[in-house]
C-alpha cells in the first residue's frame, strides 16, 4: 500500500468515526438528554435553537423538556386527548392499522411546533430537537419509528 492510500484509508476512518459520532448527539448536546437520532442533520440540541433556548434561559432549566410548558402541552395525556379529537374532527377517525400512540405522537410533535414556531405547514417545516423527539418517543412508545414523512 502506497502512503496516499494509506493516507485516503486512514482519513475514510476518521470520518467514518465522526459521523458515528454525530449519529449519537452526544458530541452536540449541552443539555445531557439528547441521544442517538438516525442522521446527523437530526442531532440537534434544543440548546442549540434559538426560538427553544429563548424557552429553556427564561426558565431557567437545562432541557426543555423540563419546561412546564412542555410537559403540559406535549405528554399530558387529557391535551393530548382534546388534540385528537380537533385531529378526527379534521382528518376521519383513525383506520384500523392507526395506533393511538403513533397519533399521540404525531399531535405531540405538531403541538411542540406550534408552541415554539406558532405556525405551521407544508412549507414550514422544522427540525425538533433530538431531547424532544425521545422523550415524546418515550411517553408514547412505538416498535417501529420511520420518521417525518410527506402525508401521500
Amino acid at each position: 500500500m502506497g502512503i496516499t492510500m494509506i493516507l485516503m484509508v486512514t482519513t475514510f476512518l476518521r470520518l467514518t468515526e465522526q459521523l458515528q459520532l454525530d449519529l449519537t448527539c452526544t458530541n452536540l448536546c449541552s443539555c445531557g438528554q439528547c441521544s442517538t437520532m438516525s442522521t446527523p442533520e437530526k442531532c440537534c440540541c434544543c440548546t442549540s435553537v434559538a426560538a427553544v433556548n429563548e424557552k429553556v434561559i427564561s426558565a431557567s432549566i437545562k432541557c426543555i423538556t423540563e419546561h412546564e410548558g412542555f410537559i403540559v402541552n406535549c405528554l399530558n395525556n387529557y391535551v393530548l386527548e382534546s388534540s385528537y379529537y380537533e385531529y378526527i374532527q379534521e382528518n376521519g377517525r383513525l383506520g384500523e392499522n392507526e395506533f393511538i400512540h403513533e397519533l399521540y405522537r404525531y399531535i405531540a410533535y405538531r403541538r411542540f411546533s406550534r408552541w415554539i414556531w406558532h405556525i405551521l405547514g407544508r412549507k414550514n417545516r422544522r427540525i425538533l430537537p433530538a431531547c424532544v423527539v425521545m422523550k415524546i418517543r418515550e411517553q408514547f412508545p412505538s416498535e417501529e419509528y420511520c420518521g417525518f414523512k410527506y402525508p401521500a
